[in-house]
């Protein structure tokens, strides 16, 4: 649920409200997690038909901790960001529906090859009909991530993709430039980070009331942030009409070897340093 607030830009109470109203008549169920991730919403297949991707299988109920639903997590987190960018995707789950268009051949261990299928893809606002595909990192052995970086890149070469983007953590992203590198992928082609769309902050405009309505009827255009620092207001000038000499009274008086030494006194006074010696207190002598 906290993925939804961050894809759709509503507040935690609406898509709550929201979520109970789809519960309510069969379209989604939803269990709580312990970790601290929000609650786990999936559709049912009376909600897949009623968004209109009833051909899909329906999901079943996933486990807390399993290193699948960790991974679908993820991927939601990454859907969200492609979804505040305004940017249409795809889901791994709705291009198995054409494998052969969204697929891409990778050796694998026994001489032979595979079909894999990313993540996510997406078509960026700006773009043209080439798809960016989106792999979540998995750390898997070096052997299998070579492989698949050179199907990424013959399927780059082919036009079947515009661009690859890893989203892994520092130390994996780092690593996974610089295979793509030996193996001859640019900057244009690949890319790797903790996010899918790390250089551009696109905001949707707040769907409120509309949501699990039908479409919304909002036709704002996605307000983007701009992040460049704003320059200082360009204030006129004093004339020199205006401007007041400054008396010979009002300068600052010349530094003395006494002023300095004043100074310092009282500087010391205040910092509870006092250079007095102490007096010595005496004592009667016993007789």
């Amino acid at each position: 649920m906290p993925v939804i607030e961050q894809g759709l830009g509503v507040v935690d109470r609406v898509v709550r409200r929201h979520v109970a109203k789809l519960e309510k008549v069969g379209w989604c169920e939803r269990m709580a997690t312990i970790r601290g991730d929000g609650m786990l919403v999936w559709l049912t297949p009376p909600g897949l038909d009623g968004v209109g991707l009833g051909e899909l299988p329906a999901v079943r109920a996933p486990q807390r901790f399993s290193p699948r639903t960790s991974h679908s997590i993820r991927v939601a987190w990454a859907a969200a960001d492609i979804q505040r960018a305004a940017h249409r995707w795809l889901t791994h789950r709705e291009m198995r529906l054409a494998p052969s268009q969204w697929g891409i051949q990778v050796a694998n261990e026994r001489g032979g090859l595979s079909r894999r299928l990313p993540d996510l893809a997406y078509l960026p606002a700006s773009a043209d009909t080439l798809h960016v595909a989106v792999v979540i990192d998995e750390h898997s052995n070096p052997r299998r991530e070579r492989a698949a970086l050179e199907g990424w890149r013959a399927s780059i070469l082919a036009g079947q993709y515009a661009h690859v983007r890893y989203v892994a953590g520092l130390a994996a992203a780092t690593h996974l430039s610089r295979v793509a590198t030996e193996l001859g992928l640019t900057a244009s082609q690949f890319s790797a980070g903790d996010h899918v769309v790390a250089d551009e902050i696109a905001v949707e405009p707040p769907i409120l009331e509309n949501l699990g309505r039908g479409p919304a009827a909002v036709t704002q255009a996605p307000l983007r942030v701009d992040t460049a620092p704003l320059a200082p207001p360009d204030l006129p000038r004093p004339s020199a009409a205006h401007v007041v000499p400054q008396s010979s009274s009002s300068q600052e008086p010349a530094e003395t070897p006494e002023r300095t030494a004043a100074q310092q006194r009282l500087i010391t006074q205040l910092l509870g340093h006092d250079e007095r010696p102490r007096r010595r207190r005496w004592r009667r002598r016993a007789i």
